[in-house]
């Protein structure tokens, strides 16, 4: 079938033995038919692609290099089509084989214009699947050329067609790999660098040579390398497509009563990347061992011109053609570059996709921290939260580079055993023999390593909690004198810490010193049983030149993937304990958003003139869940265990610092579980004023917890209309400038902002501020007092122009002047937010006269409802409350602390710095009453006086970068260190 078929004396071949060449009956079907019809089928795929799911950019044709591109193509075209024909009209015959290729090379360079033609409009870089095709039409046309002129066919017409071909996909390839940066297409174009460049630029990283070249000139900044990697690694895209294949998994796994598994996501939904990298490193494996048999056949080679005197004494040589020597020197050198480029594309595969992934579990672990239940935030601090992010996630970029060795490197060890096998006979299991029985104490060393990475970040977690707690809580720790004693407890945890390390360190270096030893005595083993028993009949081996050279090289490239299985392992260990600490984080409890009925409020009845837009009927709320998790007997054992050695470990520390013994910890079971909210109805109006009153303990901050859904709702219903904004009684403060704070992501408006701030009361403290509104917060306002974080919380709730308010004692933590200023011009019935819905909880009695509402909590319940007249006539719980916290009372020391207002909180300095006339804080408060007309004509002046910028003076430094070299005094003090 093959005469028929290649009619050609060489035949299929592949190779010919008269010379170093392919037989051409292989090149037209393999180098030429086989890439053809895999680049028709790429081409029909690709188009399909452009139609159906991209969007053409609008940005025009670069027709100087678009044109000359379809121009060349179709000249290929052309050429194509008259070498067949001058194939078909030969008097003897056409090969079939010659013919087929020719056929797939007309219809795939018939698809190149077409293709070309939607790719010109749907992308701003040369075609990725032309110019691949491209460049592999070029080479093998350039061996097919050669071989044509080889058998003496380079005065034939179909020669002469191929000839013009090959000219023609010459042409189009330098087309195709022109650079485009200065196209009016790509400086038009949004996309980054890297979506910017063609294939050869992505393959050569050409695309970074600005970068590079910038870097060595001068320092790189951020807006450097800005725009420069591709969107997808944005995490945006990421944490969208990661996130929704989780949720769905879960779901999916659920519903089965199945455990979801996070790394089985991580790796289906980046399934074609993971694929890629496979791929690559598989073939990098490969490539490596091109070289040894490269080299096997040019010690042949080299043998063959070597004089032999066989058994009758004659002298016998057989040399091999120069030619087969030089492509044997040439194929060394380009194998070598070829594992060079597999290897840097495989790194830069597996870095983006590791970045990809961590970017993703980053967003993902930062969602599900502003989702958590309560009793999931007991249970997940802070400090843990952060090493979700910081350690855990970072294991995957380094994890990327390792984990598709898992298959390449056992296929690695699989070829060289191989050709080991080829070389050294059987000897070669006699020496895999030995990693056999090291292999237990690598599995035990293995479980030993995964068990102390996970005590490793479980130490980790108990040492950031402590310093989260101590930094939170540094104030309290100097008045009380406690540092010696926190000292203590910190470097307790630092010890245990240090002591997992440590072990982590014993148990590397063992498997470090067991793997990189292991192709040595593979090696030694293999040889001293060839060198002995290893021949035919269990003779010696014969130990030659060749056998020795090639085996050694053999044993060397053994030795890589071998020791990095030590590596492989360790990141394989790391990734999977980090992915399963994450994985847990995920699946704790989340808010239930079906507690609270949402509508909008454009849903309310148009007839009713005050629809209600809080409503909670027979309403049951607690802090935990009515029944406690359930809980197998062998999670139940292992918690109980768990709690064992952390009240030991916690019995010792206070045994070593003389200090009693601590109680232990409630289990689940003994956890008081009664509802903190019962019997709760409750009704608020639209544009209303409500405000919750009652003694502290009652539950006057849990009621409005419920109302946002913060608290397990087990009876009744909870309906709201509109949108909320929630301003808790702990002023949460962003590590921005003050104004960031304020508008907090909002679209910034300057009259609305100005006026904000005005009735926020802000005004004098803006004045005050170095940078003024451009002044950067510290991380919890740090260098904000108690009452400018109250009122910056309060501005930020007003900007945010909500439909409900829910204020959570605001007032509690400014003076007398702050508090009267706030309620006339912000919360009460005259101010900006008069005609929305407001619930106020507040210990200040003298407000409760002007509001339409007052709900009085007491035990846990909602004992009165109703207006100031009301409840004092049926003289209740709220007539008491009110003799306790009498008016004058209050008054009382209202003028006490006149003299101690804050400076800061004055708002008559502003009228001062206003010209205005000097009174104390009760009575410009009244006269800024009497005269609103007058202040709003000044409110303008005010607020540009007191908001001017400077932005030279702000508190929070920016970050500076050395620049220069290290001094070789620093390397010194290392070395001496050591």
């Amino acid at each position: 079938m093959s005469d028929s078929y290649c009619r050609d004396p060489e035949g299929w071949g592949p190779t010919v033995s008269s010379r170093a060449d392919l037989t051409l009956c292989f090149e037209s079907t393999i180098l030429i038919g086989l890439p053809a019809a895999i680049a028709i089928v790429a081409f029909l795929y690709r188009a399909r692609t452009l139609l159906t799911h991209q969007t053409p950019h609008g940005l025009g044709k670069t027709w100087i290099i678009y044109g000359p591109s379809q121009l060349f193509s179709f000249a290929a075209f052309i050429a194509l089509i008259v070498r067949a024909i001058v194939l078909s009209q030969q008097s003897e015959g056409y090969a079939p084989s010659s013919m087929l290729g020719t056929s797939l090379l007309i219809v795939a360079w018939f698809l190149v214009p077409v293709l070309n033609f939607l790719e010109i409009q749907y992308e701003v870089r040369a075609s990725h699947y032309i110019f691949a095709y491209s460049a592999v039409s070029m080479v093998a046309g350039a061996l097919t050329t050669r071989t044509l002129d080889l058998l003496g066919q380079n005065q034939e017409d179909q020669f002469k067609c191929f000839i013009a071909f090959l000219a023609f996909n010459i042409a189009h390839f330098v087309t195709e790999a022109w650079p485009r940066g200065r196209t009016t297409v790509q400086q038009k174009s949004q996309a980054s660098r890297f979506e910017k460049a063609n294939l050869f630029s992505l393959l050569t990283f050409h695309f970074l040579q600005h970068v590079v070249s910038l870097g060595y000139k001068r320092p790189l900044n951020f807006e450097d390398v800005d725009g420069l990697m591709p969107k997808t690694i944005r995490t945006e895209f990421t944490h969208a497509a990661l996130s929704a294949r989780w949720e769905a998994h879960v779901k999916k796994r659920l519903a089965r009563g199945q455990r979801p598994s996070l790394i089985r996501v991580v790796f289906l939904s980046h399934g074609a990347r993971w694929a890629r990298a496979i791929v690559l490193s598989i073939a990098s494996a490969c490539m490596t061992y091109v070289a040894p048999q490269l080299l096997n056949s040019l010690l042949g080679f080299i043998e063959s011109y070597q004089t032999v005197t066989l058994a009758d004494g004659t002298l016998f040589r057989d040399p091999k053609p120069v030619s087969l020597g030089i492509i044997l020197a040439f194929g060394l050198f380009f194998s070598t570059l070829a594992v060079s480029f597999m290897t840097a594309q495989y790194f830069a595969a597996t870095s983006i996709l590791g970045l990809e992934i961590r970017t993703a579990l980053i967003a993902m672990i930062y969602r599900k921290s502003l989702k958590l239940s309560t009793s999931a935030k007991q249970d997940s601090t802070a400090g843990e939260i952060s090493n979700h992010m910081s350690v855990d996630a970072e294991r995957w970029p380094q994890a990327t580079m390792f984990i598709p060795m898992l298959i390449s490197v056992p296929f690695q060890i699989g070829i060289a055993i191989w050709m080991l096998y080829q070389k050294l006979g059987w000897s070669v299991f006699v020496g895999l023999g030995s990693i056999g029985a090291m292999l237990p104490i690598h599995i035990i060393m293995g479980k030993y390593f995964g068990t102390a990475k996970a005590a490793k970040l479980a130490a980790m977690d108990g040492r950031l909690r402590l310093v989260n707690e101590v930094l939170a809580g540094i104030k309290i720790v100097k008045l009380y004198n406690w540092e010696e004693s926190f000292k203590e407890k910190l470097r307790v945890a630092r010890d245990k810490e240090l002591k997992v390390l440590r072990q982590i360190g014993y148990v590397f270096s063992v498997m470090a010193i067991l793997f990189s030893s292991t192709p040595l005595i593979v090696a030694l083993v293999s040889f001293a049983c060839y060198a002995t028993v290893g021949g035919p009949g269990f003779t010696p081996g014969e130990i030659t030149p060749q056998v020795v050279f090639v085996s050694t090289s053999l044993f060397a490239l053994l030795s890589a993937p071998i020791s990095m299985l030590s590596q492989v392992m360790n990141m394989t260990i790391s990734v999977w304990v980090a992915t399963t600490r994450i994985q847990k984080f995920l699946l704790v409890e989340e808010i239930d958003e079906s507690t609270v009925e949402r509508e909008d409020l454009d849903d309310a009845g148009q007839d009713e003139k005050s629809p209600v837009v809080i409503e909670i009927k027979d309403g049951v709320f607690a802090w935990c869940k009515e029944q406690p998790n359930v809980e197998t007997d062998k999670q139940k054992k292992k918690r109980v265990k768990a709690e064992e050695k952390k009240q030991v470990e916690a019995e010792k520390q206070a045994l070593k610092a003389g200090k009693p013994a601590p109680p232990r910890p409630q289990s689940p079971e003994d956890i008081d579980r009664s509802p903190t909210l019962s019997d709760i109805n409750l009704q608020v109006t639209k544009g209303s004023l409500t405000a919750v009153v009652g003694r502290v303990g009652q539950g006057k901050t849990s009621l409005l917890s419920a109302m946002i859904g913060d608290m397990y709702k087990r009876q009744g219903s909870v309906r709201i209309r509109g949108q909320i904004t929630y301003a808790a009684q702990q002023a949460w403060i962003l590590n921005a400038t003050l104004k960031d704070n304020i508008t907090f992501g909002q679209e910034f408006d300057q009259k609305k902002y100005d006026h904000v701030i005005y009735v926020s009361g802000l005004l004098p403290d803006i004045a005050m501020l170095p940078a003024g509104d451009q002044t950067e917060i510290g991380e919890r306002g740090i260098n904000l007092s108690g009452g400018q974080k109250q009122r910056v919380s309060l501005a930020r709730a007003a900007y945010q122009d909500a439909d409900v308010y829910l204020f959570d004692d605001p007032l509690s933590a400014v003076d007398a002047h702050v508090d009267q200023h706030l309620w006339e011009n912000l919360i009460g019935p005259n101010g900006l937010l008069k005609d929305k819905t407001r619930v106020l909880v507040t210990h200040g009695i003298h407000h409760l006269e002007n509001v339409d509402q007052i709900v009085v909590v007491k035990d846990k319940r909602i004992s009165e409802n109703g207006r100031y007249e009301e409840l004092m006539e049926t003289k209740g719980a709220f007539f008491q409350l009110i003799n306790e916290y009498s008016i004058n009372s209050r008054r009382e020391k209202k003028n006490h602390k006149a003299g101690k207002a804050e400076s800061s909180d004055a708002i008559t300095e502003v009228e001062k710095t206003d010209g205005t006339q000097s009174v104390d804080g009760e009575s410009a408060t009244t006269q800024a009453g009497q005269e609103e007309e007058q202040e709003e004509e000044n409110e303008k002046e005010i607020i540009a006086k007191a908001i001017t910028t400077k932005t030279e003076e702000k508190l929070v430094a920016k970050e500076k970068m050395m620049e220069g070299n290290v001094s070789w005094n620093v390397y010194k003090c290392y070395l001496r260190a050591a």
